[in-house]
């Protein structure tokens, strides 16, 4: 399932406890303070293949919150749906990758 800024923005505002895996984004200075450090706290910088074997490695139950991000949303997509294939049931994607998620973001300032 795809998450627009709003949403992932409410995600860490709100200090929700989610894994965010990390595709080849920057997210350095994405927020400020508290909420910076809290996006901080959960992410994860990994490879597509190394992703499930990741969280079968940590452990992660499959009702953990899984928040994909990689440039364009397209990679980010189809590893959602192998997660999904592979029973996780909160999985999410950045809808068109990280570029848009900045594009909302100065939108909404």
């Amino acid at each position: 399932m795809g998450i627009g800024y709003y949403q992932f923005n409410n995600l860490i505002k709100n200090r929700v406890p989610f894994v965010l895996l990390n595709y080849g984004v920057d997210f350095k200075n994405f927020e400020k303070g508290i909420f910076q450090a809290h996006l901080e706290k959960h992410l994860v910088i990994t490879t597509p293949e190394e992703t499930l074997n990741y969280l079968k490695a940590q452990n992660f139950p499959l009702e953990q919150s899984i928040i994909l991000a990689c440039p364009e949303g397209k990679m980010s997509e189809k590893i959602a749906q192998k997660l999904e294939k592979a029973g996780y049931k909160n999985v999410y994607f950045l809808s068109g990758g990280y570029q848009n998620i900045l594009k909302e973001k100065s939108t909404s300032e």
